[in-house]
């Protein structure tokens, strides 16, 4: 849960990691802070303290990818209401075979 501060809007988040990687720079940049307000990013700092009444994350050792999106996610499932079911339902033969071959050939 977000703290509230006094003025009714949500405290600031500072994101703080051992390395950045930013998609631009050929290498990862150290001792990276991201503050973050809502869903936006408002700064990026290396080096250098959190911003006072800031929410610190600190991810000791990892490195942050701030704005990349996980590939993993399952973008393209059904928005229908039980988009399991309609995938099981769409994986069955001939669209879904076992690729074990008893000769251990290829399939």
């Amino acid at each position: 849960m977000t703290p509230i501060t006094l003025r009714g809007r949500p405290r600031p988040t500072a994101l703080r990691a051992a390395w950045l990687f930013n998609g631009t720079d050929p290498g990862l940049q150290p001792d990276p802070v991201i503050v973050i307000e809502g869903s936006t990013i408002v700064s990026v700092g290396f080096g250098v303290p959190a911003p006072p009444e800031t929410h610190v994350v600190d991810h000791g050792s990892a490195t942050l990818l701030p704005g990349l999106v996980d590939t993993h996610m399952h973008l393209a499932f059904d928005a229908s209401a039980d988009p399991v079911t309609a995938l099981a339902s769409a994986m069955t033969p001939p669209y879904f075979k076992p690729c074990a071959r008893r000769d251990g050939q290829r399939c």
